[in-house]
């Protein structure tokens, strides 16, 4: 764990700077999760599930007088970076380190330490090595041409996958998000964020019918594998939210999109 300052002046706690960067020009430059309607305002309870280091949780912070926010972080390396974080910012929040899914229970993982937030419980070397070169290569469309032309510049790419899809494996502990609801009191979400690799539906299974109209507004990364972009919007649409979605064009021709729901 480091400490840093980052170019608009936000001191935290962070596992790798580069990705750090990364997610926090996402987050407070683009504003990813305040789009197609998304609005939050001073007193807003936010559930930030996926919290990862807490960025997320310290725009809220920042920008918001009195938030409540609930983070959940399965990663031990990476709560232990989130509860720094919000103990360095005095943030008002519940941690909880679990993953979430449609029951409880235990469940494998996967943590990249260099690529955090590729880290999951559907971690799959091949598709995450595959979207991670379709992702560089949207940023940098002759990085791999160049690899190719040059042994040198071949050998920084390989040493670099080599790095960031190093892994190891650990059992998590699975709750349902309406548990965490029951158990934080909450009667009402102003946002729910979730940024889960691939797991996000069973992270919506685990909301419980009495649940859903308490909960105002929905920012999801969702993987369109086996329709899933499209099962989610239809199931939100029937459940009364008016539902958008967008694609980063660093992720063109990933499976990687973002949905976003709110009620009228």
């Amino acid at each position: 764990m480091r400490r840093s300052k980052l170019s608009d002046g936000l001191e935290l706690f962070h596992l790798n700077l580069e990705e750090t960067r990364f997610v926090h020009d996402e987050i407070f430059t683009d504003r990813t999760y305040l789009r197609h309607g998304i609005t939050l305002s001073d007193g807003a309870c936010v559930v930030d599930v996926g919290a990862n280091i807490g960025l997320f949780a310290l725009f809220v912070h920042r920008n918001y007088q009195r938030t409540r926010i609930l983070a959940i972080e399965p990663v031990p390396e990476v709560f232990e970076v989130l509860a720094a974080n919000a103990d360095l910012h005095q943030l008002d929040a519940r941690l909880f380190r679990c993953a979430l899914g449609a029951t409880p229970g235990e469940a494998t993982f996967t943590f990249y330490p260099h690529n955090s937030v590729m880290s999951g419980m559907h971690a799959d070397d091949t598709h995450d090595r595959a979207t991670t070169r379709t992702f560089l290569r949207n940023k940098n469309p002759t990085l791999f041409e160049g690899a190719a032309a040059n042994p040198a510049t071949g050998r920084y790419v390989d040493a670099m996958f080599s790095r960031l899809f190093q892994s190891r494996t650990f059992t998590t502990p699975v709750r349902t998000l309406s548990s965490i609801l029951a158990e934080a009191g909450s009667p009402r979400v102003d946002l729910l964020k979730i940024d889960v690799e691939k797991a996000e539906h069973d992270v919506i299974a685990g909301i419980a019918p009495t649940d859903w109209p308490s909960i105002r507004q929905l920012v999801v990364e969702v993987h369109d594998t086996s329709n899933r972009l499209a099962a989610l919007r239809s199931q939100l649409s029937s459940l009364g939210y008016t539902v958008s979605v967008e694609q980063d064009p660093v992720l063109a021709s990933t499976d990687i999109w973002t949905l976003y729901a709110l009620r009228p």
